[in-house]
């Protein structure tokens, strides 16, 4: 590894890596099997292989790119992740794949998805196919396996999340959020929850995973009375990907009175990488209001950056690198009513002098919604801009 000039922060990895291809080499003590094998029942596949340090490409999740950007990154190959299977016949050897492959027949059966009949001689028949998905936790860790049987040709997609209320006397109320194959669930009332919970086990064979701590990449801290959402793991990753991982943080996000326009005279950044940076701070915005302003005034020069551009866009990293805790208190107890704020410049744009609106809103506890906009067009007075 000093030979090769690897980095200490990979040395663990090659320790992983040298540990995950000895469990798939046959030894005498096992009677030429490999501890892979007798572990899971199956023989290990080694067609994913690839030789140590070589060339390598890691797929941009979709949340961290736009649709006409590039999807992986060129790196070197220093370990390996969690295999899922490709096909039903790698599935079925090993037992933890068999087991969710039969638990999801079982709810398919259970819920009347389909009804057997006979081929019909004048329709086209559309075959199925099993999808293979490992579930992780936010540190990496396995949390469950899923496999599900779709319609070949068709592709189950992500739909935007469906938010379900319920409302009982004396004001009892549970909330349910539904996204794909996940629920979340809470209310006001300790009944409604559980009888709700125990509904939902019995008619869809529900996995009840306790108090949420993540969900849609958002990590969730639950205290006695207090409740933080954070995108710490999130952030992490962006620093790690855009370079900037342990660098030197900044106390703002922008350099104050700094005024950006599109034609700043200065040299073209890499437009690829600029929009990878503003869309992954725009996914962040989620749980940072802090960096709304930023954002969403970077957004603005997508169409062909400068070095100018980039730099301010490196800064708002940097500045996330010192924040990297920061996160939205939701305090119980504390009296609903709604506050918002609000304010604008005045012309503040370089290009056209257009001012830019902000807001927030909150019921007493942490902000639950914000924005930062260019309005529609230009105000004559400070009085018509607010």
């Amino acid at each position: 590894m000093h030979e090769k000039n690897i980095p200490y922060i990979f040395w663990g990895k090659v320790v992983n890596t040298s540990v995950y291809l000895l469990n798939r080499c046959p030894i005498k003590a096992l009677d030429k099997k490999t501890p892979f094998e007798v572990f899971s029942g199956r023989k290990p596949s080694a067609k994913h292989l690839r030789v140590f340090g070589s060339v390598c490409y890691t797929l941009i999740p979709y949340q961290l790119r736009h649709k006409l950007e590039k999807s992986s990154n060129k790196g070197v190959l220093v370990g390996y992740g969690t295999i899922e299977p490709e096909t039903y016949e790698e599935a079925k050897k090993d037992k933890a794949w068999k087991k969710v492959m039969k638990e999801e027949l079982e709810m398919i059966k259970k819920n009347d998805t389909w009804e057997l009949v006979n081929r019909p001689s004048d329709k086209l028949v559309i075959g199925v196919k099993w999808v293979y998905k490992t579930k992780l936790n936010l540190d990496g860790s396995v949390q469950k396996n899923k496999a599900r049987l779709v319609a070949k040709g068709f592709q189950k997609s992500p739909s935007e999340a469906t938010l379900y209320t319920k409302t009982e006397s004396n004001n009892k109320t549970l909330i349910v959020s539904i996204y794909v194959d996940d629920v979340v669930y809470t209310g006001n009332d300790a009944t409604m929850i559980e009888e709700f919970k125990e509904e939902m086990m019995k008619r869809y064979e529900m996995t009840d995973l306790g108090l949420l701590h993540h969900f849609l990449g958002i990590g969730v801290i639950q205290e006695a009375n207090n409740i933080f959402i954070h995108q710490r793991k999130y952030a992490e990753t962006l620093l790690e990907k855009f370079g900037l991982k342990g660098c030197k943080p900044v106390s703002t996000p922008l350099i104050a009175n700094e005024k950006l326009k599109k034609d700043d005279g200065n040299e073209s950044a890499d437009a690829s990488l600029y929009k990878s940076i503003v869309g992954s701070l725009l996914y962040l915005t989620a749980t940072r209001p802090d960096l709304i302003f930023s954002a969403s005034l970077l957004s603005r020069f997508m169409q062909n950056p400068s070095k100018i551009h980039m730099g301010t866009a490196k800064r708002v990293l940097r500045y996330v690198q010192g924040t990297l805790d920061y996160r939205i208190k939701h305090e119980m107890g504390k009296s609903t009513i709604l506050i918002g704020f609000c304010d604008s410049d005045w012309g503040g744009s370089k290009d056209d002098s257009i001012s830019t609106l902000g807001y927030a809103f909150t019921f007493g506890s942490g902000v639950f919604s914000w924005a930062s906009m260019k309005q529609q067009s230009v105000a004559l007075s400070t009085a018509e801009v607010e």
